[in-house]
């Protein structure tokens, strides 16, 4: 299962840098740059650089661990020349810094840059860069050279691969996947590294894809491509500047640190395909843990099996209805109160945009219930067994007022072509390809809750069945059209007094519906859903 929802809440509350860090680190390269502004000769303009620019800072693992920032600094020099090392531009940052009181205890020498440690909460690298004829050189006082570098070009670059993504995905795996190393560090990867891999794997037919339609499934692509590139390089392979040729990121890795992270990283891409697919919900929550920790996601209490899916009222299945019409239905509001309702139930749905949205899972069958006479199916809760449906439906419930409800999948399309049918035939409206969930009087006391639980639902399970099984589930269907409409007629006339009443209110029909359908021969089409 995807679980959306959770990996939204996931990134917020365990990975994401909380703002107020990030504040705090806006505030301090302000000060910073203000100082170079103001002391350091030549001082042009700054840039951040890094997971600073591309917005891919996590929040460390450890409580008292430290994140890491990068800027450019820009210098103008008119005696610059690229082959002649004369001027040792990190020390002169060096000791603008040395010189003031509120840095002269926290900077240190590095070989590219100066480093200013905040301690206990992130340390900040300042890169001096210098411009000649439209390059960009750093210099490396260590081996007293200059190398050519091209910070802002690199972070177009990433940019540009996150807008093909689509909802800023790239940047959220990237940091996802940083989480994973940090958390697991049983692998090492430079950033750098790890968002070249990232990036390099993103393409330009990817824009608008389905292999990008949500974070999971983001992750998922990304982490399937990045291990089929490792499984074809059994040796380390070269991972180049993609805006520097010639400019490699291997600097820190050899070929034992990548055979281990090769091996590791296909060993998390398992159990992320794992996790994706597995159908049940506290199973698949399960697996996800195993990625990324105990903080992932919630456990759903399960009902024993044989108890009545949704809860202790019993679910009647409904029967979906082919038709061509487009129904009119009663307006239904969405409440935080009933969003919550539906997530006790399917708490891969969350509310987002005016929809309804994710994943409803389900394992369930169809049972007949009651007295001998007055048997009738409901669908029950099951954890095994031939006639139990184990079974996961990507679904969007639209609410503008009249909900329509859409499998975003695509199964239900595509299983009626493999069947060479109409996807009428399987339930959906051939104008827009919404579900026909079937034939129901109006509730003027519809709430979302009831509508999800009482009508959604069943109408997915009876879609299940249909794929498994391939045959019409035991509760039947109504037929095509008017024909449809007399049968549910029928069958309301055969409902008993003191049975739940069909609109799904709840009630008994005697209190309910029973005095609006009494002598009905004919049926509006705004009782249908």
């Amino acid at each position: 299962m995807k679980h959306v929802k959770y990996f939204d809440d996931f990134l917020k509350e365990k990975v994401n840098l909380n703002q107020s860090r990030l504040d705090t680190l806006d505030q301090k390269v302000e000060a910073v740059t203000n100082l170079l502004k103001s002391k350091l000769a030549g001082y042009r303009k700054y840039s951040p650089q890094g997971s600073y620019a591309h917005k891919t800072i996590i929040k460390p693992v450890a409580e008292n661990d430290e994140f890491d920032a990068d800027i450019l600094i820009f210098i103008k020099d008119e005696d610059f020349k690229p082959d002649e090392f004369q001027e040792d531009y990190v020390r002169k940052v060096y000791d603008v810094f040395k010189d003031n009181g509120n840095y002269k205890d926290i900077v240190h020498l590095s070989t590219r840059c100066v480093t200013i440690d905040y301690a206990g909460d992130f340390h900040l690298d300042v890169v001096p860069c210098v411009e000649y004829q439209g390059k960009f050189y750093v210099c490396n006082r260590v081996e007293k050279k200059y190398e050519q570098t091209d910070g802002d070009g690199y972070r177009r670059w990433f940019a540009e691969k996150n807008r093909i993504t689509g909802n800023n995905l790239l940047r959220k795996v990237t940091r996802l996947l940083k989480f994973l190393r940090d958390h697991k560090s049983n692998y090492s990867i430079k950033s750098i590294l790890l968002t070249t891999l990232l990036g390099n794997h993103v393409y330009i037919s990817d824009e608008d894809s389905s292999a990008f339609s949500d974070l999971p499934q983001a992750l998922k692509t990304l982490s399937n491509r990045i291990n089929d590139f490792l499984k074809n390089n059994p040796q380390m392979p070269i991972i180049e500047n993609p805006v520097l040729p010639g400019e490699n990121f291997n600097r820190n890795w050899d070929e034992t640190k990548y055979k281990n992270f090769r091996e590791k990283f296909n060993l998390y891409n398992t159990k992320i395909d794992k996790a994706f697919e597995e159908k049940d919900h506290n199973e698949s929550v399960k697996l996800w843990r195993e990625v990324f920790g105990d903080d992932f996601g919630k456990l759903q209490k399960k009902p024993s099996s044989g108890a009545a899916a949704g809860g202790l009222t019993p679910i009647y299945p409904t029967k979906p209805y082919a038709s061509h019409e487009t129904p009119i239905l009663p307006t239904i509001e969405y409440t935080p109160a009933e969003m919550e309702k539906i997530r006790c139930r399917f708490p891969g749905l969350y509310y987002d945009k005016g929809a309804v949205r994710g994943e409803i899972s389900f394992s369930a069958r169809y049972e007949l219930s009651g007295r001998k006479k007055k048997k009738k199916w409901i669908i029950t809760n099951c954890s095994s067994g031939k006639n139990c449906i184990q079974d996961v439906y990507e679904i969007k419930i639209l609410l503008n007022g009249q909900p329509k409800v859409f499998e975003v999948g695509g199964r239900i399309k595509k299983l009626a072509e493999k069947l060479g049918r109409p996807i009428v035939d399987l339930h959906l409206f051939p104008e827009d390809e919404s579900c026909c969930l079937g034939i129901f009087l109006i509730n003027e006391r519809e709430t979302l809750s009831n509508f999800v639980i009482n009508k959604v639902y069943p109408y997915f399970v009876w879609q299940a069945y249909f794929e498994k099984f391939g045959k019409t589930p035991p509760c039947g269907e109504y037929s095509h059209g008017e024909q449809g409409k007399r049968e549910f007629l029928k069958h309301v006339s055969d409902i008993g007094r003191n049975d739940p009443c069909p609109c799904g209110s709840g009630l008994k029909f005697k209190i309910c519906c029973h005095s609006k359908t009494k002598g009905k021969k004919k049926l509006r089409g705004n009782s249908q859903f």
